[in-house]
């Protein structure tokens, strides 16, 4: 999975995939127990976003051709329950805590902030990529005669 981040442009790989798991499974599980506010479906939320941003960048809208169409619908559904709230069988209910709005605005702008990163970096690198991959465009600083383009020509 390292090796693959790498691919992607998000390094050190080891590093950010350990992150990505860490933020998958940190945020399903206080997702789940209903613990932390909003701050489990943000994490998840913006793990999505890195994923779609990068993995699934570029590969059609579907889940069957490789696009982000998954990623997309776990964001759909991590907006909607951290909007939603604990519900009444939730720790945050049970043990009667609440996020500080300063935290969950922090926990938002942070998240945002690194996704944004990591996609912006993953694009760089397949720029640089494509472009070390690409041919060599012909000259037109008179170096080397353009060949001339003729209409109608196949």
């Amino acid at each position: 999975t390292g090796n693959a981040f790498e691919q992607m442009g998000l390094t050190p790989g080891r590093e950010m995939a350990a992150l990505a798991g860490v933020s998958e499974f940190g945020g399903g599980l206080l997702t789940a127990l209903g613990l932390g506010g909003p701050i489990g479906p943000v994490t998840v939320a913006s793990t999505m976003a890195v994923a779609a941003g990068t993995a699934h960048r570029g590969k059609g809208a579907f889940a069957m051709t490789g696009g982000p169409e998954l990623p997309l619908a776990y964001i759909a559904g991590s907006v909607a329950v951290a909007a939603a709230g604990p519900g009444r069988l939730s720790l945050d209910t049970v043990l009667r805590t609440r996020v500080p709005r300063t935290i969950v605005a922090l926990t938002v702008l942070g998240s945002a902030t690194a996704a944004a990163v990591m996609i912006s970096r993953s694009i760089a690198k397949q720029e640089r990529d494509a472009a070390e991959t690409a041919p060599p465009s012909p000259s037109t600083d008179g170096s080397e005669p353009a060949e001339p383009v003729l209409a109608g020509h196949l």
